[in-house]
């Protein structure tokens, strides 16, 4: 610019397309200004414009930020080139009993988020999650602390604009808490979720092994995940010799629920307890009924679950297919 003073009309085109708003106050009132190259309420405009598109975050549609074109640096937990240069078996971590560790993300700019994917590395864990513009002011959208969770987590906050993400395991045991994937997303097909807690409020299936949901105890028969296997037929089902032991199912997470769905064995009239958990310590009876074969609905007080003991009280009890929140038999 100072060695084409001629073309000056062209220099606000050009400032345009250079961070002004990353060159500092003081060097742009004692180094830019007196030149003179440019009108002062020119220089101003342009600052400003940069500093409002600066302000307001990006919004990719079901795009993942944290992916590895999007320079995000992590500042506390791992390699900061964790995102942008992965590598195999490279996982974000911190102690479970120091309460000022955490894992800490940079996005690198300001995006609407309200949506994030994120992959236990190992075992049952609790954790939190806080978000903020400036690394400064943070806000809990996610607090799982007292629930038991595991490998594959999605959770949906209200949308809002994010620099910086914070994640903090909890678990009793002195530990390492592991991520080893973190995706944040905007989507418009948000999931409902309690605003309170956080805890998503599921319309679809969840007791599902895409979903990360297990069979914890019980026997299944016909494919690995029994009656959680998207199949539904009289070949596969979960069992349990009664009074021996019952059939325990774990969800990925905590969800807000209020029924399940059964298909139950052809048997004789019989009894069977339902109860659901979070801790798979103190357990809620939510179901105590006779019941025969086929289709049954079980609808109950919404509250969180992470487990489901199913028990039935006459022979060896079969279960054939298990959904919550319970889907209408068709």
């Amino acid at each position: 610019m100072k060695a084409n003073p001629s073309e000056s009309a062209q220099f606000p085109k050009l400032l345009k397309h250079i961070k002004l708003n990353a060159i500092a106050v003081h060097d742009l009132v004692t180094a830019v200004r007196p030149l003179k190259l440019i009108d002062d309420k020119d220089l101003l405009d342009i600052v400003y414009e940069q500093a409002e598109a600066a302000a307001k975050p990006i919004e990719l549609l079901n795009c993942n930020v944290l992916s590895y074109e999007y320079s995000s640096k992590v500042l506390a937990g791992g390699l900061s080139s964790f995102f942008t240069v992965p590598e195999e078996d490279e996982v974000l971590q911190h102690h479970s009993s120091d309460v000022n560790e955490n894992i800490t993300v940079d996005l690198r700019h300001l995006y609407k988020l309200n949506h994030l994917v994120m992959e236990l590395a190992n075992g049952d864990w609790g954790y939190w999650i806080e978000v903020s513009e400036d690394n400064v002011n943070w806000t809990r959208v996610v607090d799982y602390s007292k629930y038991v969770c595991r490998t594959v987590q999605r959770v949906y906050f209200k949308e809002r604009p994010v620099r910086y993400i914070r994640i903090h395991g909890t678990n009793p045991a002195d530990d390492m808490f592991e991520i080893s994937r973190l995706e944040a997303y905007y989507t418009e097909d948000a999931l409902d979720f309690d605003p309170k807690t956080g805890i998503v409020i599921p319309s679809d299936n969840v007791a599902l092994p895409e979903k990360d949901a297990i069979i914890l105890q019980g026997i299944n028969h016909g494919t690995r995940h029994g009656m959680i296997d998207s199949a539904k037929n009289d070949e596969i089902c979960t069992y349990h010799e009664v009074g021996i032991n019952d059939i325990i199912l774990q969800l990925a997470q905590p969800y807000l629920l209020d029924s399940i769905s059964l298909w139950l064995t052809k048997a004789d009239l019989c009894s069977c307890f339902i109860e659901v958990s979070t801790d798979k310590i103190n357990w809620t009876r939510v179901f105590t009924e006779l019941v025969t074969c086929g289709y049954q609905l079980i609808k109950f007080v919404k509250q969180p679950v992470v487990f489901v003991k199913l028990t039935g009280c006459c022979r060896s009890k079969y279960f054939f297919h298990f959904e919550c929140p319970a889907k209408p038999e068709i």
